[in-house]
This record gives C-alpha cells, structure tokens and sequence, in this order.
C-alpha cells in the first residue's frame, strides 16, 4: 500500500495493536527500573539523614505516581489477555492510546519530583532544585504534551486541506 505525501499510513488493526504493545513493553523495563531504585533509596541513610518528613513523602507520593503510571501502561496489555487472547476487542486501540497519554502525567511529574530530591542532596540548593525540577516539568509538557497537540492540529488542517482524489499532490515549499 503506497501512501500519498503528508498522508497518514493505514495500519490494519493486528498491526496497529502489535505497534501500541510493543511500545508498551520498550517503556516498561525503565519504569521498572526507575520504581526499583525509589524503593531501595529508601533505605539509604542519606534518605534518612538528609531529607526532611516532607521530602520524604514527596517521595512516597513520587513512588506512588509511578506505580500509577506503571498500571496505566501495563492496561492495554492486560485488558488485550483477558478480553480477547486471540483477537482484537473492540475499543482496544483508543482504550490503549489513552491509557498511554494519561499514563505520561503521572510519570512527568514522578520524574520531575525525583529531580528535586536529588538536586536538593547533590546541589545543597533548594531553590535551584525547585527551578531545575520546574524547568524540566515544563520541558515534559512541551515535548509530551504542546508539541503532539501542535502537530496533530497542523495534521488535522492538512488533511482537510488535501487535494481530492486523482489531483496532483501538494509539494511543500
């Protein structure tokens, strides 16, 4: 299947849901790994010595988006087994691609509150761990958040604005 220029490719459905489960599986070992190491910390006498009753459940509440965001990722997958094993449930792919989307909230901000307590033991700087912390918050929300809504919107137009079929293609400038 040849695809026209700025034209989406149609996958079938098994390929569709073979893509969102395979990401789900290239995202999953670091979430893991990431919820490993925020359970061990906390039995680390710097966690103990160092980090106040806040920081500390800064943490847990840093472990439990986490968690969160680990079971967001890992529904798909899950609902695909039990629902339809050998086929493809109706819903699956939407249900899937929001349970992806909604799983980067908890992430972002599991992530960006870890940042700030580590800044906060490895710079010695409050101040300078909240801005780095805010800094990449906002970075998230660019990258995973403004950035796809941009472009889906500039997909959007382009495709209303797609010339009708057998006329010659748009070339971009």
């Amino acid at each position: 299947m040849q695809d026209a220029p700025d034209h989406d490719l149609q996958l079938a459905p098994d390929e569709q849901v073979t893509h969102i489960l395979s990401e789900a599986r290239m995202i999953l070992p670091g979430l893991l790994s990431l919820l490993g190491l925020q359970i061990m910390s906390v039995f680390d006498d710097v966690f103990h010595d160092q980090l106040s009753p806040l920081d500390h459940a800064l943490h847990f509440v840093a472990l439990l988006l986490l968690a969160i965001g680990v079971a967001l990722v890992m529904t798909p997958a899950a609902y695909h087994r039990q629902i339809a094993p050998t086929g493809i449930p109706r819903g699956l792919i939407p249900m899937a691609s929001r349970c992806v989307g909604w799983a980067m909230l908890p992430l972002l901000l599991a992530i960006c509150i870890d940042i700030y307590l580590v800044g906060k033991l490895a710079l010695a700087d409050h101040r300078l761990s909240v801005a780095v912390a805010v800094v990449l918050l906002l970075l998230f929300v660019g990258m995973w958040g403004v950035f796809p809504t941009l472009a889906a919107r500039r997909h959007r137009r382009s495709a209303r604005a797609a010339p009708a079929a057998g006329a010659p293609p748009h070339t971009p400038r």
